[in-house]
């Protein structure tokens, strides 16, 4: 994280990794996203998405039922699907608008 950001957003997450749903924890600033997985899991690597790479933002149901999911496509067309909060809370409505005023 660069000295200018402030954690806007803090929270328990799962990023969707091949088959697995990776576990851990969500920092959202106003440059990027930091998503840093548990140490008990299997998939340890950090992901870092700047805000300047993203095209969208939208909400998704997991497993085609819980409606606790965004995915964030990026403009060199990669995605990522996470899980946010609980299904009935609403965090995932807090990152989509964040995230939306972030990129226009």
């Amino acid at each position: 994280m660069e000295p200018r950001e402030e954690v806007q957003l803090d929270l328990k997450a799962n990023l969707k990794r091949g088959i697995e749903y990776v576990g851990g924890k969500l920092q959202i600033t106003n440059e990027a996203m930091y998503f840093t997985p548990h140490s008990f899991n299997v998939q340890k690597k950090d992901l870092v998405i700047s805000v300047s790479e993203i095209k969208t933002i939208e909400a998704a149901r997991i497993l085609g039922v819980s409606p606790n999911g965004v995915v964030i496509h990026l403009k060199d067309n990669h995605s990522y699907k996470f899980t946010i909060g609980l299904p009935m809370s609403n965090k995932r409505q807090e990152v989509i608008d964040f995230i939306h005023s972030l990129i226009g």
